[in-house]
């Protein structure tokens, strides 16, 4: 039997942070370097294959005097602000000594946060994260200029109330008399992705329960369902008090725990609550190899598309089906791609498109709502150039985790025997055949799989 050397970790790559159960992994550029693809952000923070966190807090980075930082979401995308993330980051920069005094500053990409470490353990931060605002062009919410306060706005059938709000990010608030996980599942994807917001938003359902605390429950833009946020406390907190629902100093209780919000005269918003850390560690060999390899090979990167993408999507479409013999139809099967943001956005679903370094689109699949919490999956197509680069299977890895996040349960998609590479790869899923009630004028075969 071998025996124990006592050997220890030498190396740190990160370190993990969580914020009432919100967890970030600060990688520190002076320490460890890694280039952060959307790629590479995707499986640093999945839970299987990677490390596992809500996000990536990369920095700090020194910008003259300021002390930078850029958040991260597990999609890849990056935001504005994250009201944990901060008070996590502001620990970070405490403990490692960058700073040598309680009070300092942040840079984000939403502007500079102001942070206080409150206690000797600095488990304890208050930010000022700074202004609210209601207007509509500054969250932003399509429409004329405005504030964004009471108004309706039909979700899947269903007129609610809403208030829009920035903290430096976009945060759409809806107030409701009880308040759940299953709720924020249902209504959060069909928020996040509704038309009304070009840049998506953040979503959360509030319920007052005395004018000094409101209880949240939280859908986070490219997260999905949040066990607690900072910023969607203080948006939340905000739309309470503009509404006349609450005063200016409000307990927010959420899932993860509660955090203390107040409110200016003039809407600079502070935020106070705890961090604690979890663990740091380095990635092993076989994560770095691939890493690396996402390092050398620039890939193409997925990104929500929008109606000015129709054209090169089509492009895309009809290129496909012509190599293989399948004739495009644009009045019925093919329809959906002349609209993508209805089609696709506003039924709930969603539509990514992968482009290339010279902004071209390569790539694309969308995932149309059907009924039950099924949702289709449609217009998954490659251009040949980038075939054999393990894009396909990174398109429909998206394809699972983005239905996931929506709430879906079961994924159908039609094909036909011709493309049989992709039918290859589907197989390996674990899709199984099976026989709809119709099939488009294209397509001889139909596929499912049950979501776990």
């Amino acid at each position: 039997m071998g025996e124990y050397t006592g050997a220890k970790i030498v190396d740190v790559h990160f370190r993990k942070y969580h914020g009432l159960g919100n967890d970030y992994l600060v990688i520190d550029p002076a320490i460890y370097d890694v280039n952060l693809t959307p790629e590479a952000i995707r499986l640093i923070c999945d839970r299987h294959f990677g490390v596992g966190a809500d996000g990536i807090l990369y920095g700090p980075l020194k910008d003259s005097k300021s002390l930078r930082v850029r958040i991260f979401n597990p999609d890849g995308s990056e935001a504005e602000k994250s009201g944990n993330g901060l008070r996590i980051f502001a620990r970070y920069l405490y403990e490692k000594k960058y700073v040598n005094k309680k009070h300092f500053s942040i840079k984000t990409a939403g502007g500079i946060v102001e942070a206080q470490i409150k206690n000797e353990s600095a488990s304890l931060i208050r930010l000022k994260l700074g202004k609210i605002t209601f207007l509509s062009t500054e969250i932003p919410v399509k429409g004329p200029e405005r504030e964004v306060v009471d108004e309706e706005m039909e979700i899947d059938g269903g007129k609610h109330r809403v208030t829009c709000v920035s903290v430096g990010n976009p945060h759409c608030v809806i107030p409701m008399d009880d308040v759940s996980e299953q709720k924020a599942r249902e209504l959060g994807p069909l928020v996040e992705n509704h038309t009304l917001f070009p840049n998506r938003i953040n979503v959360q359902l509030f319920r007052v329960i005395d004018r000094a605390t409101i209880e949240i429950r939280i859908w986070e833009r490219g997260a999905g369902y949040t066990l607690a946020s900072g910023s969607s406390a203080c948006a939340a907190a905000a739309a309470a008090h503009k509404l006349g629902l609450a005063d200016d100093t409000v307990t927010v209780q959420m899932p993860g725990g509660n955090l203390f919000v107040e409110i200016g005269e003039d809407y600079q918003v502070h935020l106070t609550g705890e961090v604690e850390g979890v663990f740091e560690g380095c990635f092993h060999p076989d994560l770095e190899e691939k890493l690396s390899d996402m390092k050398r090979t620039p890939r193409p990167r997925l990104r929500p598309a929008n109606n000015s993408d129709c054209g090169q999507i089509a492009n895309l479409v009809f290129g496909v089906l012509g190599e293989y013999g399948l004739k495009p139809d644009p009045a019925s099967t093919d329809a959906d791609i002349k609209d993508i943001e209805s089609s696709y956005f506003s039924r709930g679903g969603t539509f990514l498109v992968l482009e290339a370094e010279d902004r071209s689109i390569v790539g694309a699949y969308g995932l149309y709502p059907l009924k039950e919490h099924t949702c289709e999956l449609r217009k998954m197509y490659l251009h040949k150039t980038y075939r054999g680069r393990g894009l396909g299977k990174l398109l429909l890895d998206d394809a699972l985790a983005k239905a996931r996040q929506l709430g879906f349960t079961k994924m159908v998609l039609e094909t036909a025997s011709v493309l049989k590479e992709a039918i290859a790869l589907y197989k390996s899923y674990g899709f199984a055949e099976y026989t709809p009630d119709h099939l488009s004028s294209r397509c001889d075969q139909a596929y499912s799989l049950e979501l776990k």
